[in-house]
């Protein structure tokens, strides 16, 4: 009766189960054909000092063990596939179908594929024989700069030097869009709210590229952002400063993205409090006083009952004035407004 022969399953390196890696653990997979397994050995044992553990055929495969097993398997689990190509090698049938096998993964970017030219063996050749693979470069290994050449390697494998670390992203790029504001045109509405102090027109002021290197913008940037506030920002180029400053209404309009109060529902209670008034002419610190609104909150508000057209725009503020209209005059639209109860 004959006993049927099973197929021992061997690990990487040596005899018992197969290690578990971790998932940033690196393994190389060296391809090579016999013919050049002693610039193999010479690569496996630099990077074997490196630190980094490779499966090669001559380490990695106990005569008990079923060749073509381990192979796949190494090819399935490998991290890293280090090809070795050389015009003998390239036409021999177990590199070229480790090569062909891996593809696929390469493709899909889980092995990072790294295609070595030996002496007589370059890109032209390569893209000839694999072309699936021909937009990978193929690296020239050079025997008399083996040291220099298995450090690079090394390098490329760890990734020392590809590309550097990500920095944090400039706190422009944090600003929200939801508003219907550009990042570039919602900072520069968020300077001229946080910094204004009593929400005037030209209140604060920069000149241009003071204001594009506070925010970190570019010319173009800064010249967009202006232009999509162009009704609520002063540009003045022609000013010889190219002097940079909100208009009242653009503190109406963003004050509630950047400030604790809405000035669309001040409004609405400034309005509730001229119409108490039998919609009589009230100052505008009168009211400020009863509703407990300082002038940087006042402002914007009644900024925005001026841009609806419910209050007549006399401007009697002059000088260093702390409300931008000295009178409050109410239009009989407000009426309604205050009626609808809707800012």
């Amino acid at each position: 009766m004959s006993q049927e022969r099973t197929t021992q399953r061997i690990a990487p390196v040596g005899f018992g189960p197969a290690p578990t890696r971790g998932p940033d653990e690196t393994w190389v997979f060296i391809c090579h054909a016999s013919e050049d397994r002693s610039t193999a050995l010479q690569l496996r044992d630099f990077l074997s000092k490196s630190g980094i553990d490779s499966f090669i055929d001559v380490d990695d495969i106990h005569a008990d063990a079923s060749f073509v097993e381990r192979i796949n398997d190494a090819l399935t689990q490998c991290t890293h596939f280090l090809a070795l190509i050389s015009p003998v090698s390239s036409q021999k049938k177990w590199p070229r179908h480790e090569i062909l096998s891996v593809t696929s993964r390469v493709i899909e970017q889980s092995v990072s594929f790294l295609p070595v030219g030996l002496e007589g063996y370059g890109h032209a050749q390569f893209r000839k024989d694999f072309a699936t693979l021909a937009h990978i470069t193929v690296r020239p290994f050079s025997a008399e700069q083996l040291a220099e050449f298995s450090q690079q390697l090394v390098s490329d494998i760890l990734k020392l030097s590809n590309k550097p670390a990500l920095a944090a992203l400039p706190e422009i790029a944090s600003k929200p869009t939801e508003c219907g504001l550009s990042k570039a045109a919602y900072a520069v509405a968020e300077w001229a709210s946080k910094n204004s102090r009593r929400g005037h027109s030209w209140d604060p002021r920069l000149s241009f590229n003071e204001l594009a290197e506070l925010l970190k913008l570019t010319k173009d940037d800064l010249e967009d952002a202006l232009l999509e506030l162009k009704q609520k920002m002063y540009d003045s180029p022609a000013s010889g400063h190219h002097s940079i400053g909100p208009k009242q209404h653009l503190f109406a309009a963003y004050d509630h993205l950047f400030m604790p109060w809405n000035p669309a529902n001040d409004a609405l209670a400034i309005a509730a409090n001229l119409a108490s008034q039998n919609m009589q002419m009230q100052t505008s610190e009168e009211v400020a006083r009863a509703l407990g609104f300082e002038p940087r909150r006042m402002n914007p508000a009644i900024a925005w009952l001026l841009h609806l057209g419910y209050l007549e725009s006399k401007n009697y503020a002059v000088g260093d004035h702390d409300f931008i209209e000295y009178r409050l005059i109410p239009k009989p639209e407000l009426r309604r407004f205050v009626k609808s109860g809707k800012a």
